[in-house]
């Protein structure tokens, strides 16, 4: 039975996986996701910018500059492109310090490394207050005439701190802010409440921990999954957030929903939860991948990420021992109940249900 038993789990593995390598296939296929780069750097009065496009997502933006339209770029039609480049970033990226707007002048126009286009604009700013490293803000609104859900990767540095931030059309404003320090935004205590917020205020990871701990077992097995969830989830929250990476919805949605049928599938098969905790390991992943979209707006200097990180996980974790704290108990009284059982199967096959039409419509 118990052979017989592994073979199922070990078979329902394959076939959720296979869907996630579908859903994949599909989402890359659908849309990609452009993305370019920003080096910002401040010096006295001069801001310096240079941008790294893709540039066949260049020449499907601006049409214009396209002029053989072979779908991609040359030196010669960037250097003839000057003034269209300048409308489309030099005058939609605004830099201001506390004197007020900084002016931009577009310098130079480049072929980059593989397929990359490379722009140089130089601000200069109000010479009456000068740029303090702390007052300078970016507001890169030309992401809007971009591929949709386009990310810029920006680095600005005064020499001393540096500065990440994703900004995205809908969150296009970032800047290095006063004191130079870590911003209000990515305090521990905030950070803290993020990671409860993420927990607690979100349909999906609730449902992944009720699903979890649904199945009968000794509390011991119970634990065991819920640690190695929280490990996993932990480990993938720091790999996309450490790497600067970005997790696409078209993606991670489907492994959520795959994951949540899976559970509800298995709560079906197995009657204990011994061994749990190798299915929970991908589940965590997965779950630690979406959390980490919640700290992409967020810009923070280099040095204070571990900090931002541990203090969103501790959030994160005390929102899943706030939920365990009341349904571990719960469950365990209602399980006195005979007809306690046949509410579990039910509550299993609506999970696998639910999560089986969310994988359909997040792929569809």
């Amino acid at each position: 039975m118990a052979n017989l038993q592994r073979r199922r789990t070990i078979a329902i593995v394959v076939v959720v996986w296979a869907c996630l390598a579908f859903a994949a296939a599909r989402a890359a296929d659908a849309h990609t996701i452009g993305l370019s780069r920003g080096d910002y750097r401040i010096l006295g009065s001069e801001v310096s910018a240079e941008l790294v496009f893709a540039r066949q997502e260049l020449a499907v933006a601006l049409p214009d500059l396209d002029i053989n339209r072979d779908g991609t770029l040359s030196q010669t039609e960037l250097a003839a492109g000057h003034r269209t480049l300048e409308d489309a970033f030099v005058r939609r990226l605004a830099v201001n310090n506390l004197s007020g707007p900084c002016v931009g002048s577009l310098e130079r126009m480049d072929l980059a490394e593989g397929d990359g286009a490379s722009i140089l604009v130089i601000y200069r700013c109000p010479a009456s207050a000068g740029v303090a490293a702390d007052t300078v803000t970016f507001d890169p609104t030309f992401l809007s005439a971009l591929t949709r859900g386009h990310r810029h990767l920006a680095s600005v540095t005064d020499g001393a701190t540096i500065v990440h931030a994703v900004a995205y059309e809908e969150h296009a404003r970032f800047q290095i802010a006063a004191p130079l320090t870590l911003p209000e935004a990515g305090r521990p205590a905030a950070m803290f409440a993020l990671g409860m917020k993420q927990t607690l205020g979100r349909f999906a990871p609730l449902v992944l921990l009720l699903g979890l701990i649904l199945v009968d077992g000794r509390i011991r097995s119970l634990l065991t999954g819920i640690a190695a969830f929280s490990l996993a989830c932990w480990i993938g929250l720091c790999f996309v957030a450490l790497r600067n990476a970005e997790a696409t919805t078209t993606v991670v949605e489907p492994a959520i929903a795959l994951a949540i049928a899976y559970v509800g599938i298995e709560n079906l098969l197995i009657k204990d939860a011994a061994g749990r905790w190798l299915v929970a390991i991908p589940f965590g992943l997965v779950q630690g991948i979406s959390l980490a979209g919640a700290l992409r707006p967020i810009a923070v200097p280099h040095a204070d990420v571990p900090l931002v990180l541990v203090s969103f996980n501790a959030g994160v974790g005390a929102g899943q021992l706030a939920v365990l704290a009341v349904a571990i108990p719960a469950i365990c009284w209602l399980r006195r109940h005979q007809w306690f059982e046949h509410g579990t199967k039910a509550m299993s096959g609506a999970l696998a249900i639910a999560g089986a039409w969310w994988f359909i419509v997040a792929v569809v």
